[in-house]
Formats: C-alpha cells, sequence, structure tokens
C-alpha cells in the first residue's frame, strides 16, 4: 500500500478528529475513528480497504498518513486529497509548512 503523508501547511485549519471526520462525510467518504494510542488514531473508510492513520496532539490532528489500498483507485484518492486540501494539509513537498 502507497502512503501518502499529509502535514499542516501555515494556513491549516486547527481540526479535531471527529472535525476531520465531518468533512469526509460530507464529501461522501463516511469513515469510523478507531483508536490505536492516546495520541493516535485511524480512520476506516470501510468498506474500502484505505486508511488514514492521524496523529493528534492536543486533541487536534498534526498530521494524516493515507494508507492507500490499489484497489480502491484514484477516485478515493482524490476525495481525500480535496478534503485535505479545504483544511490546508498538503502532502506537496514545495508548500510552506509549520
Amino acid at each position: 500500500m502507497p502512503e501518502i503523508y499529509f502535514a499542516p501547511t501555515k494556513r491549516a485549519v486547527s481540526i479535531t478528529l471527529e472535525e476531520l471526520q465531518q468533512r469526509f462525510k460530507a464529501a461522501g467518504l463516511p469513515c469510523k475513528i478507531e483508536p490505536d494510542s492516546p495520541e493516535t488514531h485511524w480512520l476506516v473508510f470501510a468498506p474500502h480497504a484505505s486508511t488514514i492513520f492521524a496523529s493528534t496532539k492536543a486533541g487536534k490532528v498534526v498530521l494524516a498518513t493515507l494508507e492507500l489500498a490499489v484497489e480502491d483507485g484514484p477516485e478515493l484518492l482524490g476525495v481525500v486529497e480535496r478534503v485535505m486540501e479545504a483544511i490546508a494539509f498538503s502532502a506537496d513537498e514545495e508548500e510552506d509548512y509549520e
């Protein structure tokens, strides 16, 4: 599974996991939050195989790693990219990060 790392840019919106979950739902990609540790969680897009491993600090998302399953195709990736772009989290190496 390829991994795509989304990190907050200097323009990033401070967002909780629950708020991010609602943004995915509004974009037509509902997900479930599954805890991993106190500061890490999984966003599970069942029935899709792709997931996001999210790191939090003080309740806010600070890094989101998309584990993209090949069978999910470019449609899922497009939705994830649009949602992350809307909160100014980027995977672009040229971006201006915090």
